[in-house]
């Protein structure tokens, strides 16, 4: 009954806050959707909305739904249709898990979570040309994941020193229809954050004169002379 704790946590939201868009993710293979294929689906974490079919999510206001699956490629696991067909039959995988939603409901779909490696010895990069093409075929926003470089699943597009960019990763983005963000700020500026200059170094102490010298110590007096021999007793007459 996912459909209905999305349906009752959706319409409460909305009521303190009208123009707010409801995402609703999909759900894994345990314990499944009505109609899934289970464990034999390779249903990612969030990537089964194949209970719409039979149990769609209905809001009081229906136009602030948004259905957000998750879905990740071989460098993530292994699913079982990375080796059959691949990367031809991933359409097909992703139109079965997911990608029928619009067509079916109406409502729009945004990939709340997709992402990789993106390296070549396990396909991944392979991947991640196919879900951009798709991506773009279909209009469909995503988030992509991650951002941050510690993520032991995905990498990120940062690399390790957590300043510089993974460009394989930004030229396969930059191919998809995004917002610019720019119009979006208060004049039409980017926000400049001005950090304070770190502080000075403490200046070095000036260097410690060197201790003086111990004091002498004191020589004892020598010992005093012994008095000198008695004369020897006269002789006798």
């Amino acid at each position: 009954d996912w459909n209905k704790a999305a349906e009752r946590i959706g319409n409460h939201v909305l009521e303190k806050c009208t123009r707010w868009l409801i995402f609703v993710e999909g759900v894994s293979a345990e314990p499944g959707a009505p109609g899934d294929k289970g464990n034999n689906g390779g249903y990612w974490w969030g990537g089964n909305l194949v209970g719409v079919h039979r149990a769609p999510v209905q809001l009081n206001n229906p136009k602030r739904l948004v259905y957000s699956p998750h879905t990740y490629g071989p460098g993530t696991y292994p699913q079982a249709y990375f080796r059959n067909g691949f990367p031809q039959g991933l359409p097909n995988v992703w139109n079965e898990h997911w990608a029928f939603v619009t067509e079916a409901t109406g409502a729009p779909i945004v990939i709340g979570e997709w992402g990789g490696k993106n390296d070549d010895w396990s396909g991944d990069h392979t991947w991640h040309i196919a879900m951009v093409n798709f991506l773009k075929a279909k209009k469909m926003g995503s988030f992509y994941y991650c951002l941050n470089p510690n993520s032991e699943d995905t990498n990120g597009i940062l690399l390790a020193d957590w300043r510089s960019i993974d460009m394989n990763k930004m030229n396969l983005l930059r191919q998809l229809p995004y917002t610019p963000v720019l119009p979006l700020l208060p004049g039409g500026k980017p926000i400049v954050v001005k950090m304070p200059p770190p502080p000075s170094p403490p200046p070095h102490p000036p260097p410690h004169p060197p201790p003086p010298p111990p004091p002498p110590v004191p020589m004892p007096p020598p010992p005093p002379l012994p008095p000198p021999p008695l004369p020897p007793p006269p002789l006798p007459p």
